[in-house]
């Protein structure tokens, strides 16, 4: 298949774990985009057969190269695997677009638009709708407020009526649903924190992007429509307390990387150590033993600084038995 000079520059990253339905229909919606983009799958060790089933589907005007891990490698890592293949190829540009996410046949065109419009932007984000709802926003990016208590303010969130809103607005971070980066970025801070596993490596990416002089802003004209929390461990009955293991983990390491000073760290921990306990304390006073032992689990392994996988397996046997 001949390439447009857009095709060239622009590769997407896709991550597929257990989720043909959400995957292929996300590929689905890429083949309606006015100029079709390289694609690289890369499957976290999928078990349930959706990695075979992807790779004997058509899609049409889909270039896709299939990787497959050995392991599940999270949402950071995971994404870094797909991220190397394309700068390897020379791709001018790399969006990470989550699976459980449908796209405007436009969304690329605008993310591309930005970039050529203001050579100092080196991450550009799509405005997020509620897949369920298309008429209101879950999120498109936001601006931190408060470090010590890690509020963040996005000025679209839960809206319909985005008239007051510029089309192009700079933040601090932007969703990692879609989110466009410039090659240059790489150069600069690497490729994104595997240390994170899953939760808070994109707005870690972006800070530090942001902290090495680049623009990142926030698009409205390049929508996507996501189901919202589906491509993250969706298919254990128990995520929301594995979603909890890596949240309370990773939250402090979040914050302690972008904040070191004396006057921001010690807030910052007396913030987090007090949100922990009352959480451990919830679930005593519920007599959730499971989730008592899986958020001190969380605790103890952000002090002991173990991140990445950390203790995921233990949680996992944990809520099994």
């Amino acid at each position: 298949m001949a390439k447009s000079e857009s095709d060239v520059q622009i590769a997407l990253v896709i991550i597929n774990w257990n989720n043909y339905e959400d995957t292929n229909e996300c590929l689905n919606s890429l083949c309606g985009l006015v100029e079709a983009p390289k694609v690289f799958l890369v499957d976290n060790a999928s078990i349930d057969g959706s990695y075979e089933i992807l790779r004997n589907e058509n899609y049409e005007t889909l270039e896709i190269t299939f990787i497959r891990n050995d392991f599940n490698l999270g949402f950071a890592e995971g994404n870094n695997i797909g991220i190397r293949l394309a700068l390897q190829e020379e791709y001018k540009i790399v969006v990470l677009l989550n699976n459980d996410t449908t796209v405007d046949p436009k969304f690329l065109k605008y993310l591309a638009q930005i970039f050529e419009e203001d050579k100092e932007v080196g991450i550009v984000g799509s405005i997020n709708f509620y897949y369920s709802n298309p008429s209101r926003v879950w999120a498109s990016g936001a601006v931190m407020e408060n470090w010590w208590t890690r509020r963040a303010i996005d000025i679209t969130a839960e809206k319909e009526d985005l008239s007051l809103v510029p089309n192009v607005r700079e933040v601090d971070y932007v969703p990692g649903s879609a989110i466009a980066i410039k090659r240059e970025v790489f150069d600069v801070i690497g490729l994104l924190d595997a240390r994170f596993f899953y939760y808070f490596e994109e707005t870690d990416f972006c800070i530090s992007a942001k902290e090495s002089g680049f623009k990142v802003v926030s698009s409205l004209k390049s929508k996507i429509y996501h189901k919202v929390g589906r491509s993250s461990i969706k298919n254990d009955q128990n995520s929301a307390s594995i979603g909890d293991y890596f949240y309370l983990r990773n939250e402090i390491l979040f914050q302690l990387k972008h904040r070191s000073s004396m006057t921001d760290v010690i807030p910052i921990c007396v913030i987090w150590l007090f949100k922990n306990l009352k959480a451990m304390l919830i679930s005593a006073l519920k007599i959730d033993i499971k989730q008592f032992v899986i958020r001190f689990i969380s605790f103890r392994d952000a002090v002991l600084l173990r991140y990445g996988r950390g203790s995921i397996d233990k949680v996992i046997h944990i809520l099994k038995n």
